[in-house]
């Protein structure tokens, strides 16, 4: 009787190693493809990344560039006002010159 506890532990044993080590095999592998996953998304990210930031590049370039026209828009609203206010000036030069009838 003793043997076949002893064969029995034995194989209990032997049963227990083999499927710790098939596990442990198998973590290794989970780890593995975890890892490279997880490097694949970091790649994909750094390409996001580097999309919108180049994406974004070009939208303050064109903001740069609306508001130097913006600024002209400003300096040309300007320069309208003192354009009016010759003309102003003008039509009552002409109007004294004529003698007060327009």
């Amino acid at each position: 009787m003793a043997t076949e506890v002893m064969v029995a532990i034995i194989t209990g044993l032997c049963a227990i190693v083999g499927q710790w080590m098939i596990t442990r095999s198998e973590s290794k592998k989970g780890d593995a493809k975890r890892a490279k996953e997880q490097e694949e998304r970091a790649v994909k990210q750094a390409v996001k990344d580097t999309e919108l930031k180049a994406h974004l590049s070009s939208i303050e370039k064109k903001l740069d560039i609306h508001n130097g026209y913006a600024e002209k828009f400003a300096q040309m609203s300007i320069h309208l006002e003192e354009i009016d206010k010759a003309i102003i000036a003008m039509r009552k030069d002409i109007e004294y010159i004529r003698g007060g009838t327009i």
